[in-house]
């Protein structure tokens, strides 16, 4: 992809789509793989289809894509359909293409000690020999369309090591590096990302009703940009989920308030919670139900219809799995008894409704019940337990930690707040899979095509930390990719100002550093702006790496012309403005 807007450069194949769902994959050119044999739809496939979506190495980060479905349309024609519509599927195009003669009988520690030393490839360049185990150095001779003659890329393991140099980059051949440290001798510029740094609220917090929500949303919007915040972020500013209905005066009062007495039928109904009815209708696979009763009589059995045949359903509720026993496909129809999955508690009760399809099992749907009857908490003062606040203590949060814990000490309302964070990545993210949270600070990715859809698709904590699942919202974004309206931005602004599931702070950028001297050669102008998709690329086509000179040599025969040469490529005498020997 070449540009801000993800177009195809076609390079080995064309692709074509109409829904950013299906896609259709062909062959372009020739090409041949550098021990000469033919590259051919085969080796698309079975990069495609066996080491990506069936990850025959077993390569964890690669079950991202086992639900996409690859069939052979005809032996120059792929068909590539993805499980969800998002213009970030095709990133899935951008993986490297591999030879399926050489590796389809390899395991993965082949391809490690065999494969990755001696690469087959299609590209003009190559992986260069270096006895440097830290140093990865391709050969680009044979690229007509590149000035570089070879392109070093080093892994110096700490800052440390690299700035140890003398800190000065006048002893450096590095020109640009990214990262939180200056070193004297370069300037510091912003590197815009497509991440969207976000404060998740955990929707089903009992600490976090939804007035609440909208008061924490109004006390930080109507702060946090009355600061530095420009020199860490950039505020968003195209009017999507920008709207609020508190200004945060009133958050003191709610947060205050007990814990079992947030739990209120007024806050539910104003987030389009509706009371349990006598059956729940569920349609399709992955669905998401939010209901509250107020009598507990009304909640001894939960029902269910379904649209699909099942081979068998189940409810599990805390651990704990229980069928209806006289459940049969055909009457799409079961009934569970609610007492059997443990007690029916005060507050949320979350259920699975869980299903088997020809013997492979799928979850039909998730089941929130909010049970609102009063709770007595005694004649003595409820301890209130502060609300969480998780993030991943990196440089890049720290500012926005400490702008909110700021804004919260400036409010008063200090003491309702403990900050939790994490310095190892893996930890945070499994601290939000188990949703030991109230409130956590993370970032949505939304890729070249800004495709935020996907965020309301699942309630999967990993991904979207605020578990708020709405069909409509990715329906009507859906609208608005394509159809830019402003009555479509009104309907998504109402819908997210009601129920207020996360606050968008704005669109990180991270610290890029690049040497004095060349700096307007990179960056021409006040507004030219570089984004972490095409850096490189600008850094290729605005700095001229190699000096070439061009020496007439009938001229330089001449001893004095050539005595003059010598002493000029060693800057002992100035260059000549005229004559034959010039630089180009």
């Amino acid at each position: 992809m070449d540009d801000q807007w993800g177009k195809y450069q076609p390079d080995l194949c064309d692709i074509e789509t109409s829904d950013n769902q299906t896609y259709s994959l062909s062959l372009s050119g020739n090409a041949i793989w550098s021990d000469g044999t033919p590259m051919s739809m085969d080796d698309i496939a079975f990069t495609y289809d066996d080491v990506i979506v069936k990850n025959k190495w077993w390569l964890k980060w690669l079950s991202l894509y086992k639900d996409i479905k690859i069939t052979r349309e005809n032996p120059k024609q792929l068909k590539i359909t993805f499980p969800t519509v998002s213009t970030d599927n095709k990133l899935f195009f951008t993986n490297y293409i591999l030879p399926k003669h050489i590796l389809q009988w390899f395991d993965l520690q082949n391809y490690k000690d065999v494969f990755s030393a001696q690469p087959t490839y299609t590209n003009c360049a190559n992986i260069a020999q270096t006895s440097d185990q830290y140093s990865l150095i391709f050969n680009l001779l044979n690229c007509k369309d590149s000035h570089l003659n070879f392109y070093q890329i080093k892994n110096l393991i700490t800052f440390e090591n690299f700035s140890d140099g003398g800190n000065s980059a006048k002893n450096w051949i590095v020109d640009v590096y990214l990262g939180e440290q200056p070193l004297s001798g370069y300037t510091t510029e912003k590197l815009m990302t497509n991440k969207i740094v976000t404060v998740f609220f955990n929707t089903n917090s009992d600490r976090l009703r939804v007035r609440t929500r909208r008061a924490l949303w109004g006390l930080i919007k109507r702060n946090f940009y009355s600061t530095w915040y420009d020199q860490y972020i950039m505020k968003n500013t195209d009017g999507l989920f920008d709207v609020f209905l508190s200004t945060g005066v009133s958050i003191k009062d709610y947060l205050a308030t007990t814990e079992a007495s947030t739990i209120n039928k007024k806050d539910l109904m104003d987030s389009h919670v509706q009371a349990l009815p006598a059956s729940v209708a569920i349609n399709g696979n992955n669905q998401k139900q939010v209901y509250f009763v107020e009598n507990q009589n009304n909640a001894k059995t939960l029902t269910v219809t379904f649209n699909n045949v099942y081979d068998s359903v189940a409810l599990e509720h805390k651990g704990k799995t229980i069928y209806d026993k006289y459940y049969a496909g055909k009457n799409k129809k079961a009934t569970f008894t609610l007492s059997q999955a443990w007690s029916f508690d005060p507050g949320l009760n979350k259920y699975i409704v869980r299903g088997r399809q020809k013997g492979k099992k799928v979850t039909i749907a998730t089941i929130d019940i909010y049970n609102i009857i009063p709770v007595n908490t005694g004649t003595g003062v409820a301890t209130i337990s502060p609300i969480s606040i998780l993030y991943y203590n990196s440089p890049n949060y720290l500012p926005i930690i400490n702008n909110l814990k700021s804004i919260f000490k400036n409010a008063w309302v200090t003491d309702y707040f403990i900050f939790k964070g994490i310095d190892d990545g893996e930890e945070f993210q499994s601290t939000l899979l188990l949703w030991d949270y109230d409130i956590a600070l993370n970032t949505i990715d939304m890729g070249q095509k800004k495709d935020i859809t996907k965020l309301f698709a699942t309630d999967s904590a990993k991904t979207n930390p605020s578990q708020y699942v709405n069909q409509n919202l990715i329906s009507l974004l859906q609208q608005y990719s394509s159809s830019p309206q402003l009555k479509i931005l009104n309907q998504i602004n109402d819908i997210y100002a009601k129920d207020m599931p996360f606050v968008i702070l704005g669109k990180a950028f991270v610290p890029i550093h690049i040497k004095n001297e060349i700096v307007n050669k990179i960056l021409p102008t006040p507004t030219t702006q570089l984004y972490d998709y095409n850096w490189r690329t600008t850094l290729y086509k605005n700095l001229e790496l190699v000096n070439n000179l061009h020496i007439d040599g009938k001229r330089v025969r001449n001893t004095e012309n050539f005595t003059h040469f010598i002493k000029e490529a060693l800057g002992i005498v100035p260059p000549v403005t005229t004559g034959s020997i010039l630089p180009q």
